[in-house]
Order: structure tokens, then sequence, then C-alpha cells
């Protein structure tokens, strides 16, 4: 946006000291013998007033086509006339430019026509590649962002949230190549739910699945205490990991865990 009143600081070479650059919003096409339909608004990018340019702030560049001699930033008493020249490139047209061009540079008016309009669709199409490449970083970043949701749903498992069989072997690996040490030994522990299927015949599955995820809840906590994690490998199956120091405790920490859940059931 800042490119179009360095733009217009350019074009003095043609003793022109005013001028106000109109685009609208998109391109419009128009073919030979096709009616052209003036679009109702047309965006004011620049001004250059005495010579001195400035951006129009995006908030207040949409104006009326009817209005583009008639607004706040068209100063009508610094210069005589205006002349309206078409913004284009083949069959379209991009905006128009007014500008107060004296009588001998109206000599080179074709030229001045063809450069500027080379020169804003150069602009355009500078923005244009821009937004595309803004949208592919874009789509790059939210397929980066599904990618590792559809990685952490494929090791999670759907009903408790700990880790499925999969996930719970990814950490193991991931805690082995972490912790160097050999001094330092992972326990990792096995456990099932004691009649399940009682639960779901006896009071349906809604709470079989409550249960399931109070299991989860309190072997949660147990393996937070330790710097460890828990997984639902199978139906009412768990496994837990926990780093302990040596085996010579393995015992209890076996006992903490059944106590843990007597003190809940």
């Amino acid at each position: 946006e800042t490119n179009y009143s360095r733009f217009l600081e350019s074009i003095d070479f043609l003793g022109i000291r005013n001028a106000y650059l109109y685009l609208y919003d998109a391109p419009i096409s128009n073919m030979p013998g096709e009616l052209f339909k003036i679009p109702r608004l047309i965006n004011l990018k620049a001004v250059l007033k005495d010579g001195v340019s400035y951006n129009i702030p995006q908030s207040n560049q949409q104006i009326c086509s009817d209005n583009i001699f008639t607004n706040e930033y068209v100063d009508l008493s610094i210069c005589e006339k205006l002349i309206m020249f078409p913004i284009y490139s083949e069959n379209y047209l991009y905006g128009i430019i007014l500008c107060d061009m004296r009588r001998d540079g109206y000599r080179h008016s074709e030229l001045f026509t063809n450069q500027i309009s080379s020169a804003i669709r150069m602009l355009q199409l500078r923005m244009e590649n821009k937004k595309i490449l803004d949208e592919y970083e874009e789509s790059v970043r939210k397929l980066k962002e599904n990618n590792i949701t559809l990685d952490n749903m494929s090791k999670t498992d759907p009903l408790t949230g700990l880790n499925n069989r999969r996930g719970f072997g990814v950490r193991i690996e991931n805690v082995r190549s972490m912790v160097p040490n050999e001094r330092v030994r992972l326990l990792v522990g096995f456990c099932d739910m004691n009649d399940l299927k009682i639960v779901n015949d006896r009071f349906g599955h809604d709470d079989g699945d409550y249960a399931l995820k109070t299991i989860a809840s309190v072997l949660t906590d147990f393996v937070t205490t330790y710097n460890g994690f828990a997984a639902r490998i199978g139906g009412d199956e768990f496994a837990f990991a926990i780093v302990v120091e040596n085996k010579s405790n393995l015992e209890k920490y076996r006992k903490i865990l059944y106590e843990t859940f007597d003190a809940h059931n």
C-alpha cells in the first residue's frame, strides 16, 4: 500500500503537482464492444498535493464513484483543471488517475498512461503474489497443526484421555532416549479392571465407561507423583510407567498403588 504514494512522487517530471490515484477492488474486465458499467464504489489509494504525496488510510479509501471530484481529499482550489486517465492492462481496467498535467506534458500523455498502468499492474501483481504466499504459508501452518492433532489422536484413547497402546509405546521409547543414565530405571506396570462385564450388564455401558474413566483418573494421580504416565491399552487393560532409582523399591510402589485403589474403592 505504501508504494502508491511513492509512485505519485515520481511523476513530477511531467509537471504534475497534484494527483489522485483511484483503484477498484479488483481489475474489471471489459471486452471490445461490451457496455462498460461503472462500479458504484472506488478506492482512493494515494494523493499528491502540491508535490507532497501521502497514503489514504484504508478505512477512508472507499468512495462513491460519483464523488471522485468532490470528497474531502480533492482540492480543486489549488489547480485549474484535472485530467482523468484510465489505468489499464489489455482488457482490464484497474482504476483511474486524476492529475493537473501541464499543456506541454499532455503531448506525452499516452506514454504516461502506459507507464502508470504498467507500474500499477506490477504493484497489484506483487500484492496478489504476497496474498497467495501468505495463504500458502497459512495452509502449511494449518496442515502442520492438523498433522499434530491427528498424531495425538492416533496415540490417545478417546474415552479416558490416556495414551492408547501405540501412544504408550512411543512414550516409553521417548523416556528411554531422554534418560541415558543407566542407574535410572523405568518401572512398567500392567493392570486390568475386575468385573467390567458385570458392571456393563447390570448397570449399563455408561456406568462401565464411568468406571474406566475413574480408573484412569486414579492411575493418573498415582503416576504424576512419580513423573510417569498411564495408558489404556485395551478394553479393561491399563498400563503405567514411572521412573525409579533402583529395583529394591518395586514392592513399595506396588503397595502404594494397591492402597490408592483400595482407598478409592
